[in-house]
């Protein structure tokens, strides 16, 4: 499973004049400039509608665990534990945070932030593809269903939809395939 980004189509059907189209080339290049926009709004914690993202949870206590099959899991406990500042409990098994929010913070993370411990490289598992008349976005694999739970929520989580086209972005994008296409008609003439 993974998320494709679609509605490039609605976008490129507006800009057809003729027999004239975006190629391959300008259509990457118009999903390239798309994957930095989701990039630079995911950074300051803003979803694709332009709303910021739902905060940490801060209701409930957190228990962080060291990974499985470590040699010297105490060892482990006791690192993680002074690098966040001890401001957690240690427990026999692991850290006790009054809650998520306050185990994100004991890490420099304020605000949720999609390129965290739980899910490093799922940003950057953004993929862009052109074909003759079509560019898509995805996160394919176990990212793109780690992102499917950003984008819905689980029961546990709120939904932080950050992978999808705004009417700005699609604004930009029409606007990037128009000049692209001056550019070329200029070029040929």
């Amino acid at each position: 499973m993974g998320l494709t980004v679609t509605g490039l189509r609605e976008v490129i059907d507006f800009l057809v004049k003729g027999d004239l189209m975006p190629n391959e080339r300008e259509l990457r290049d118009a999903m390239q400039a798309q994957k930095q926009r989701i990039l630079d709004r995911t950074e300051h914690s803003i979803d694709a509608t332009g709303r910021a993202f739902a905060p940490y949870a801060n209701k409930h206590p957190f228990y962080w665990y060291p990974q499985k099959g470590l040699k010297n899991p105490k060892a482990t406990i006791r690192l993680v534990h002074n690098r966040t500042g001890k401001t957690g409990q240690r427990t026999k098994t692991g850290i006790r945070y009054a809650s998520y929010a306050a185990f994100k913070a004991s890490l420099g993370a304020y605000q949720p932030d999609l390129r965290g411990p739980k899910s490093p490289h799922m940003m950057d598992q953004m993929r862009v593809d052109a074909r003759k008349d079509e560019a898509s976005l995805t996160i394919s694999g176990e990212k793109g269903d780690i992102a499917s739970y950003h984008m819905d929520g689980t029961n546990r989580m709120p939904a932080r939809p950050f992978f999808g086209f705004s009417d700005d972005d699609a604004d930009t994008i029409a606007l990037f395939l128009e000049n692209a296409l001056a550019d070329r008609i200029e070029k040929s003439a």
